[in-house]
Formats: structure tokens, sequence, C-alpha cells
């Protein structure tokens, strides 16, 4: 069973939650003013519990969340009983050509399959479905292997939480293991995941055939230009010919 199968479940807002609701709305102020958001059809791929779907429709947008994560879509249900929401595999997006004016990835979930080939597909799938903009947020390989943390600890809810991180090459991924440790040291849960890498230029080859070519990328959530030694992030804005 893949890793994001496993991983998505009541646990995981708590291992993230530093991933919240105002990274969310400077993000999506990095991308665009908020009158820019207004009336706009954004689908937001891997919502998860849907944090970019409300800061887009206090924008004025009509967002539309789509996980495979049953736990943390009822989650996202919860918060916005309205909201639209779909269940599944984004390789496979269960709307039609050209019917969203934005489709947003954000926070890494580019990368989480084994191949080239199916993100590739992946690809072709979110152009396939907009008509406007493509926006991908993903780890900048090169400062990551840089600065990888090989191990960190924190405490978590009465647990110790161990994240074991190493990389892998052919084909270039960043794997993490989190391990929840309780006070007799016992490991009671653990997670894994395992997320492929990809440099700039090689989004480019994804969706250039598509007709989207990349207007910008910032190399931050804070905004700044992307630098390709000392960057974090590349949260790159691709659009289709003149949006």
């Amino acid at each position: 069973m893949s890793w994001f199968v496993k991983s998505f479940g009541a646990r995981y807002r708590q291992l993230y939650s530093h991933r919240d609701e105002a990274e969310a709305e400077r993000t999506l102020a990095l991308l665009e003013p908020s009158s820019g958001w207004s009336a706009r059809l954004v689908l937001d791929l891997a919502c998860g519990a849907g944090r970019y779907g409300r800061a887009l429709r206090r924008r004025g947008a009509t967002p539309i969340g789509l996980d495979l994560s049953p736990v943390l879509l009822a989650e996202a249900r919860s918060w916005d009983p309205s909201s639209m929401l779909l269940r599944a595999d984004m390789r496979k997006i269960p709307l039609s050509s050209g019917s969203v004016d934005d489709c947003l990835s954000m926070f890494t979930s580019f990368g989480y399959f084994d191949t080239v080939s199916e993100h590739a597909l992946l690809a072709a799938e979110m152009a396939r479905v907009s008509r406007g903009r493509i926006v991908v947020d993903i780890p900048n390989p090169v400062a990551l292997q840089r600065n990888l943390v090989p191990r960190s600890e924190r405490e978590l809810d009465g647990f110790l939480l161990r994240e074991i991180r190493w990389l892998k090459t052919q084909p270039a991924q960043v794997c993490k293991r989190m391990e929840l440790v309780d006070a007799s040291g016992v490991v009671d849960e653990e997670y894994e995941e395992s997320v492929m890498l990809f440099e700039r230029s090689q989004l480019v080859e994804f969706f250039e055939p598509h007709g989207f070519a990349l207007r910008r990328c910032h190399g931050s959530y804070a905004g700044e230009d992307f630098v390709r030694d000392e960057s974090p992030r590349q949260i790159c804005v691709f659009a289709l010919g003149e949006a």
C-alpha cells in the first residue's frame, strides 16, 4: 500500500500543526491580491482539511477540494458543510476539461508517487482541467540536499515525536519516518513519507507541452525570488497562453 494512503489519517493535523491557516493566507496573498481571486473557480489538489479552500472562499473564490483521505475530507466538511469536496486520486481528476480557472498543488503534494511517468500523468491532468493557471509548491532539491536535518525531536501531546530523514537517488526522493514515542521509550505509532524531488526545469518540462508557461517562481512563502542554491521552496506559477 502506498504511504500516502496510510499516512493522512487522524494524526496528520497534529503532526503538521505548523502548516496552518495563516500560512495559507500568506501564500494566497503572495500569489494574487485578494481581489484577484474573486469569482474564480479554484481546484485545490490534496486539499486535506481545507485550509486553502477556506482562505480562498474568504477572498471571494469558489474552491473545490480534492483528496484521497476520508478522515481529512470529513474534517474539511465539518469546518464548512457547504464546501465542494471530491474524494479521488489526483492522477485521475473527476472534472471535465477546462472546468476550473486555477489548479493548486500546495505544500509538496506534487511528488507523492514513485515514478516520473506518474507525475507526468498528474501534470497532464492538472493541465487538462485548468483554463487559466497552475500553481505547484514543492521543495527546492538543491537547498534540501544541502540543509537536510537527518534527525530531530519535539514534544507532541504527551509523546516524543522523532523525525528521521534521508535522501534517495535514481529517482531523487526525500524520505521521512515519524515515530511517536511514549514515556517508557516505546514507539507507539509510526508513519513514513517518500516524496520525489524535481527541479524547476523539470516542472517546465511537465507543463510546457500542455501550453502552460512558467510566469514566475518564488523561493519561500514570504515571497522572495527563487534562488537555486538557497531557496527552501519552489512556488511556481504557470499560465495557459496569456492568462
